[in-house]
């Protein structure tokens, strides 16, 4: 992690802020009273700084971010729609999805044709097991990429050298500000080290997990939609929806955990209407 001045800098230097700073300022020449407004103005962005730089969720962010752009992590937009993640995945994913899919619209079909329809709670809860389907095959996918271009090795060897350089400067006598910065520099550069070793053991840790319930999530929605097709009691489906639905609390943990390589977001989610036939062209 950073330290305070770190994600106090970042604050500083984010966009909106300098321009929201300049305007300010500007304003405080223009008023004719610089020598009043002008401590203002200083006051009032020392608070804001404080304030963002304390804010747990803000530090996340700061921390994602850097994380992203640092070391062979993944610096280029996520794909936040289905559409994007389709686009993303392999080709032997997006066929075996696109089945899932297709079995579960014969369900839908069949249904319709009974004059029955499946029911909203059926068509949320299946809609969330197809959305959390394809987004572990996108997880898979990033950490594919990940495991390419990062490796523990190579980040062992770079805690290393930094530790190595920051124990020669310590040898040195005298503590002059250009000392004190190549050390501070140093500390700061085997923190995030320090942090990206860390998520690369979590990222291997949850690399079979993922690989494994990509496998018992699809033959679980497979199951329920061929069951649903040969018209088996829909009460019993229903329960059977619901059982697996409640299953999943764990795999969107770990698809969470991993959101700082994926960019995945969980929080106030809204779920695509993946089994809507128009919805579904959109995407094509």
């Amino acid at each position: 992690m950073r330290n305070f001045f770190g994600y106090v800098r970042a604050a500083f230097f984010y966009h909106w802020n300098l321009l929201a700073l300049a305007a300010s300022s500007s304003l405080a020449i223009l008023s004719g009273q610089p020598g009043t407004f002008l401590p203002l103005v200083a006051a009032g962005e020392l608070i804001y700084l404080a304030v963002l730089a304390s804010n747990p969720r803000y530090q996340k962010a700061v921390d994602a971010l850097e994380l992203r752009s640092d070391g062979g992590q993944l610096s280029r937009p996520m794909a936040t729609t289905a559409g994007q993640i389709l686009g993303e995945i392999h080709e032997r994913d997006r066929r075996n999805y696109g089945q899932l899919l297709a079995l579960c619209r014969e369900w839908q079909r069949t249904e319709s044709g009974d004059g029955l329809g499946l029911l909203q709670p059926q068509l949320e809860n299946l809609n969330r097991l197809l959305w959390i389907y394809l987004k572990l095959l996108y997880s898979k996918k990033t950490l594919e990429t990940f495991f390419r271009t990062t490796s523990a090795q190579e980040i062992d060897a770079s805690i290393a050298a930094a530790n190595h350089k920051l124990a020669e400067l310590h040898t040195k006598t005298g503590d002059s500000p250009a000392l004190q910065k190549q050390r501070e520099s140093l500390t700061d550069t085997i923190q995030t080290l320090d942090r990206r070793k860390e998520n690369y053991r979590k990222a291997k840790e949850n690399e079979e997990f993922i690989l494994v319930e990509i496998d018992r999530l699809r033959a679980k929605i497979a199951a329920i939609a061929e069951s649903g097709i040969s018209h088996q009691d829909p009460h019993s489906l229903s329960d059977e929806i619901d059982v697996v639905s409640s299953s999943v609390t764990q795999t969107e943990q770990t698809m969470s955990d991993l959101q700082y390589l994926t960019g995945l977001s969980f929080s106030e989610e809204l779920i695509p209407a993946l089994l809507d036939q128009k919805s579904a062209e959109g995407m094509g």
